[in-house]
């Protein structure tokens, strides 16, 4: 009896004994855009999270928390949803998969960041002055740091190294050596800083700072604030597409959301969505972002290749919406089985797969016999 090695290409490796020669057939489930990605937005007075399918149009039931939730981050996997709440300072992880809420993680985070390798929740407390990292396996809080006065915003480069914190009271962010878990030295940026975002090769970071107007990027590697790019009137919220090219800033007190070419610095042409504009996040594909809109009690989804806005999407009765993020691109799991009646003839099934981004519609088969 022969082996015949059956691979899935960069996934696993099984073994089944038909009676042919040495050979390998692998399967690759190949997906499109993330149709089925879904966007998740906190409802402060519901006290619930919002689930909005991408492409849908419809929210989704809302998936209640035990007090106000402020902000919202997804592990690396896109299995969880931590949200931070506020007044009983908490995260609550969400099982994405049954869309249920679980214990409460007391912590009194505002702010919240995961690690690239989805270990370590780091969140900020505006309260205290400190950031500190959650064990998301035991739930357990690591040590506070000192950051500067009302620490608001976190983003965490991709390598997992360092973190940049955002302090409205002193016109700074701080960087946090991850790997020390120690403070470094604060970078001073305009008035007010409070949203900030991380370019996807980890190069620079960019910070919004509300009371002047402005975003101005920093150099990771020397931790050096560039030229500030004058942006709207009351900006907070801010997201860098996929490829690194476009951020998309929110702007309180004009209904906007306004492009900025990250190239040259430049903010292009408004887009006018719902009334007062807050969180937004970009989903993994790059085709479209989605923006919280606190006095609209709305969430506009909005088409990048055209850059407008879409139909509001009403979450229900859920008022005064604020965080918002979006579950992470995922590959495409091959699974398949192998069977015969007679040794002879064999039949190979792939429905098994699974892609948790987005539909399959397409398998490819390789069978190393040309």
């Amino acid at each position: 009896m022969k082996w015949w090695r059956v691979a899935c290409v960069g996934m696993v490796v099984v073994g089944v004994t038909p009676t042919a020669d040495a050979a390998t057939a692998a399967s690759r489930a190949v997906s499109p855009a993330t149709v089925y990605a879904t966007v998740y937005a906190t409802s402060v007075d519901a006290r619930a999270v919002v689930p909005i399918a991408v492409g849908a149009g419809t929210a989704g039931a809302p998936i209640s928390v035990h007090a106000q939730p402020d902000l919202v981050a997804m592990s690396p996997d896109g299995a969880t949803a931590y949200v931070t709440t506020e007044h009983q300072p908490t995260i609550t992880p969400i099982d994405t998969a049954t869309g249920t809420a679980g214990a409460p993680i007391a912590t009194g985070a505002f702010a919240i960041a995961i690690t690239p390798d989805g270990t370590t929740a780091w969140v900020t407390n505006a309260g205290r002055d400190t950031v500190f990292p959650v064990d998301l396996a035991t739930h357990t809080i690591g040590k506070k740091i000192g950051v500067g006065p009302f620490p608001w915003g976190i983003a965490i480069t991709p390598d997992g190294t360092k973190a940049y914190v955002t302090n409205i009271y002193a016109e700074s962010v701080t960087p946090i050596d991850l790997v020390h878990r120690k403070a470094l030295t604060p970078i001073t940026v305009g008035s007010g800083p409070r949203g900030i975002a991380m370019m996807p090769d980890g190069r620079t970071a960019y910070v919004v700072s509300t009371d002047v107007a402005e975003v101005t990027p920093i150099d990771v590697a020397t931790d050096t604030a560039g030229t500030p790019i004058p942006v709207g009137a009351f900006p907070e919220g801010i997201a860098i597409t996929p490829d690194g090219r476009t951020a998309y800033v929110t702007d309180l007190t004009t209904q906007h959301v306004i492009p900025i070419d990250l190239a040259t610095g430049t903010p292009g042409t408004a887009i006018t969505v719902a009334d007062e504009p807050r969180g937004i996040a970009i989903t993994p594909d790059g085709r479209s972002a989605y923006v919280t809109a606190w006095g609209a009690n709305v969430v506009m989804p909005i088409d990048l290749a055209t850059q407008t806005a879409q139909t509001p999407i009403t979450a229900g009765t859920q008022l005064y919406l604020f965080g918002v993020a979006i579950t992470p691109d995922q590959a495409p799991i091959a699974a398949f089985s192998a069977s015969t009646e007679n040794n002879v003839d064999w039949s190979f099934d792939a429905s098994a797969s699974v892609a948790p981004s987005s539909p399959i519609v397409k398998y490819r088969w390789r069978f190393g016999d040309g």
